[in-house]
């Protein structure tokens, strides 16, 4: 019998859920050339952004909208947040952009909290504009890209989010506490 994970229950396998690294353009395609092509390019590109994955999270918000959580490490600046309808791989560039804040501001380091749909942070614009809410029953995911790593990605459907606890990349729900400590132990690595 196949297991079950959080990530399948979300609607991603996890070998399915992007890495940030942008992949070369053959990528796509089947076959042991292009697979050990992409791999080595992961392992030898020095886009590492695995660690990066325990920094990213989603929410509710105490009265009931989405949120987007991101811990920067000290020097690092999120660029871009966006949450979005996957057509294949989140992050692949083939998704459906439902909402999108881009940084226009002065770069900010400490942990970032964004509430979608809502009025941006200080420093950010809204890009993509929220249409009519996020459905709450889609398989959807938050990708938060910094001046550091291309892109992390969460998945989730509002239908799962908790106010009292961050769904993680792994479909773990911690406490706000447990996950600001795991994101921040990355930033020492």
């Amino acid at each position: 019998m196949k297991g079950v994970s959080a990530s399948n229950v979300v609607g991603f396998p996890f070998e399915r859920v992007a890495s940030g690294c942008r992949r070369p353009g053959n990528a796509r395609r089947p076959g042991i050339v292009s697979g050990a092509l992409a791999i080595g390019v992961v392992l030898l590109g020095g886009c590492d952004t695995f660690p990066a994955q325990e920094a990213i999270g989603a929410a509710l918000t105490p009265d009931g909208r989405p949120e987007v959580l991101y811990v920067s490490c000290p020097g690092e600046a999120v660029e871009r947040v966006q949450v979005v309808k996957p057509v294949d791989n989140p992050g692949g560039g083939d998704d459906v952009v439902l909402w999108a804040i881009t940084r226009t501001g002065p770069r900010r380091m400490a942990t970032q909290s964004f509430v979608v749909g809502a009025d941006p942070p200080a420093g950010f614009t809204e890009s993509v504009p929220l249409a009519n809410g996020l459905p709450s029953n889609l398989a959807l995911a938050a990708i938060v890209t910094t001046d550091r790593v291309s892109g992390v990605v969460v998945p989730f459907r509002v239908s799962s989010l908790l106010s009292t606890r961050i769904r993680t990349f792994s479909g773990q729900y911690v406490i706000p506490i447990d996950f600001r400590q795991s994101a921040l132990s990355r930033c020492s690595s």
